[in-house]
């Protein structure tokens, strides 16, 4: 039985190390998502884009709606982080996937925003968002 545990330990160690061999060689670290978020956000649409997913990372290549939106007031949604506390008057840029209008530029919004990425970087998507009065 000792035995057998000495020989599970000395597998796991030699996994371990081998691994970071591998993240060491490759040049990356081990990285740990960002923890579940979400905000909903009022705020200006002060850009409209639309640009290739290349440019930000993302493969495979895919039409991407990039909006910069001067932000007035964000909050947590279901007690969950809220990323964009106190980013009032400052000017974010959100993704989305979905098709989003060139008539959102200039008009004030709310959109139900995540966070993804990790410890390196990420960005903003736009799960939902409508125009406001």
């Amino acid at each position: 039985m000792r035995t057998e545990k000495k020989k599970f330990g000395i597998l796991i160690a030699s996994f371990l190390m081998a691994l970071l061999f591998f993240t060491a060689v490759k040049g990356r670290s081990i990285s740990a998502p960002v923890i579940p978020n979400e905000s909903v956000v009022n705020g200006t649409v002060v850009e409209y884009s639309i640009v290739s997913s290349h440019l930000i990372g993302i493969k495979p290549e895919q039409i991407i709606y990039n909006l910069t939106i001067n932000i007035e007031s964000a909050k947590s949604v279901n007690d969950r982080p809220n990323f964009l506390n106190n980013k009032e008057g400052q000017n974010i840029q959100f993704y989305s996937r979905e098709k989003l209008s060139p008539e959102l530029f200039g008009k004030k919004i709310k959109a139900v925003a995540t966070y993804t990425g990790d410890e390196k970087g990420g960005l903003y998507w736009i799960k939902y968002i409508e125009t406001i009065k």
